[in-house]
């Protein structure tokens, strides 16, 4: 039953995989010479879709605060690092630093992991409860769920938070 449930959500993770190998978009970073600062400023100048990722509904903020932090390092002056939640910035960055031209396709792959995760956590929590019952349709609600499942393949905060809540 445990192997069952969990191919659920396992499943959905391949799926996503395959959505974001066929994303296609802007190439920001040829575009912008292998520079980071230049091809995002470039990307969202232009009104540009990336490769690999969706775009959420800030995600032209959190790339100008990802911008900030590669020009000026972790203490950037970065006047959306103020307000926005500033550890998504910093995520998206340290996952810049590592990937370069895959970042935002990184971080796509992350959350989706994350979330994966998180799913397969929480049900197999349910099956060894008293609500064992709950836990073939709780995994399906989190699957198939397009606000949740589809947006693990979108730049913003809001899924990494969810998956950490179902940790």
């Amino acid at each position: 039953m445990r192997r069952n449930l969990l191919l659920i959500p396992a499943l959905a993770f391949v799926i996503k995989l395959a959505i974001i190998a066929r994303i296609q978009g802007f190439d920001w970073f040829t575009a912008g010479n292998g520079n980071m600062v230049n091809g995002l400023t470039t990307l969202w100048d232009k009104n540009y879709a990336p490769s690999h990722v969706w775009y959420g509904a800030d995600a032209e903020n959190y790339l100008r605060s990802v911008v900030g932090l590669f020009r000026d390092g972790f203490f950037s002056t970065e006047r959306n690092l103020h307000y926005w939640p500033a550890g998504y910035p910093v995520l998206i960055w340290l996952v810049g630093l590592i990937g370069n031209g895959s970042m935002l396709a990184l971080v796509a792959i992350l959350q989706s992991l994350l979330y994966f995760i998180a799913c397969s956590f929480f049900v197999d929590e349910l099956r060894q409860s008293r609500l064992v019952n709950f836990s073939y349709p709780v995994a399906l609600v989190l699957t198939l769920n397009p606000t949740l499942a589809l947006n693990t393949i979108a730049i913003g905060y809001e899924l990494p938070t969810t998956s950490f809540v179902l940790i």
